[in-house]
């Protein structure tokens, strides 16, 4: 049950680094912009990991 709840911190928190990285491309910030969706994509990805776990 831990690692569900830790999946969960990990998709909400890929979420608004994906919402942030997004406004900053918007507002033309590209460099920051791209790290963040970096950034999502890793936490994404360990979200993923952490489900697949948990399913176990």
């Amino acid at each position: 049950m831990k690692l569900r709840s830790i999946a969960a911190v990990y998709t909400l928190v890929g979420a608004v680094v994906f919402l942030i990285g997004g406004i900053l491309l918007g507002l033309g910030r590209f460099g920051p912009g791209v790290l963040m969706m970096i950034v999502c994509i890793i936490f994404l990805a360990a979200s993923g990991r952490a489900q697949r776990r948990s399913k176990r």
